[in-house]
């Protein structure tokens, strides 16, 4: 058994009212520590941001033909539209591994907040670590995706001791020749320009995701808190095998102290 494990799913949603919606769940163990964490940031048509975070008992996933979150005030629901991109074994060195599964890239999803109700198109992942954080061989991380009614983009990029520089496009692997925080371009020739997304969050993550979990700024390094995150939801321009396309896109730049 790894002294370090982390799981964490992710799953989105984006509703045609112009809401954003981020849910996450996590549980992580080092050494004889376990707990269990889960939040959402939403932001809203109006541009009002609201994030939570909170620890949490054993929560209630369910990962079968579809995909369910429940927690306190959330319960959600994504159902996939299209089949899994094959899982990614993305780092091993020895006991150290980062392994994704991104089992929807593309949903229908529903979630309710304390009654209130978003639909729209969605995606849904987990990822697993045996290796902290911190001492992972990245400097700079860019990971997103761009979601229509019948297409999916997923990309992801570290820069680092450890390079990758993959992208997904309706599940057939291609490689990133060019990327920087608003501009894609894959080796195919696929370009997406990101430009017209607006910022979701941005800040180190001790003042962002963990602000309301500061008892783990005695249990973690200080560096684990001040990784930088920048991320993004708005809509995506691509063009496509000539063909122009537009997407829902949310997507984050992560850099390393």
């Amino acid at each position: 058994m790894p002294s370090f494990y982390t799981q964490k799913y992710y799953a989105d949603l984006q509703t045609d009212n112009n809401e954003h919606l981020i849910v996450y769940v996590a549980k992580i163990k080092w050494g004889i520590i376990q707990f269990t964490y889960s939040g959402y940031c939403l932001k809203s048509n109006l541009g009002v941001y609201t994030e939570v975070n909170r620890f949490n008992k054993p929560l209630s996933l369910k990962k079968e033909s579809n995909f369910k979150i429940s927690f306190d005030e959330l319960q959600g629901s994504w159902n996939p539209l299209d089949k899994p991109i094959d899982p990614q074994e993305l780092y091993r060195d020895g006991a150290n591994l980062v392994s994704w599964d991104c089992f929807a890239p593309l949903c229908d999803a529903e979630v309710i907040i304390e009654g209130k109700t978003y639909k729209g198109l969605g995606y849904a992942e987990v990822l697993e670590t045996t290796i902290a954080p911190w001492k992972l061989p990245i400097k700079e991380l860019y990971w997103g995706r761009a979601i229509n009614s019948h297409n999916h983009l997923v990309w992801i990029v570290w820069k680092g001791k450890h390079p990758i520089h993959k992208a997904w496009l309706n599940g057939k692997e291609q490689q990133v020749s060019s990327i920087e925080l608003n501009d894609l371009f894959l080796a195919d020739g696929t370009s997406c320009s990101l430009q017209k997304a607006t910022p979701l969050r941005r800040g180190e993550v001790g003042k962002t995701i963990f602000k309301t979990l500061s008892i783990l700024k005695y249990l973690f390094p200080i560096k684990a808190f001040r990784i930088t995150e920048e991320k993004f939801v708005g809509i995506a321009h691509a063009k496509v095998n000539l063909w122009e396309m537009q997407f829902k896109t949310i997507f984050e730049r992560a850099l390393w102290p």
